[in-house]
C-alpha cells in the first residue's frame, strides 16, 4: 500500500492515530493477500454466481482444453499455483458431477 492516510510524519496526537490507521491497513492487506485465497470462495467485492449459471458456463467450456487451461492459469495467477490448481480441480469435478446428474 503506497498511499498514506493523513499525516503520519508529524508528531502530534492525530499523526499517531494516522500511523495506527496506516499500520492496521497495511496489516489487513497483507492478511487478505496471504490468507484470502485459502479461505475466500470468491474475490472481495464480487457477486455470487448462481449454480445454474456456473453450470451453463462449465457446459460452454468443459470440452475445450485450451479454455480449461486458460481458466486454470487464471486461478493460479489469482490464488497461487497450488491453491489455484486445487480450486480448479474442485470446480471441474463439482460441475462435471452436476452435469452428469442434471
Amino acid at each position: 500500500m503506497d498511499k498514506k492516510y493523513g499525516s503520519p510524519e508529524l508528531s502530534d496526537a492525530t499523526a499517531d492515530l494516522d500511523r495506527m490507521v496506516n499500520d492496521a491497513s497495511k496489516w489487513f492487506m497483507e492478511m487478505v493477500r496471504e490468507i484470502g485465497p485459502r479461505v475466500l470462495n470468491r474475490p472481495l467485492g464480487s457477486v455470487p454466481v448462481k449454480p445454474e449459471a456456473q453450470l451453463a458456463d462449465f457446459q460452454a467450456v468443459y470440452q475445450d482444453t485450451a479454455k480449461l487451461a486458460q481458466i486454470h492459469a487464471e486461478r493460479m495467477q489469482q490464488m497461487g499455483q497450488k491453491q489455484g490448481t486445487v480450486d480448479f480441480i474442485r470446480w471441474y469435478k463439482r460441475n462435471q458431477k452436476r452435469l452428469n446428474n442434471g
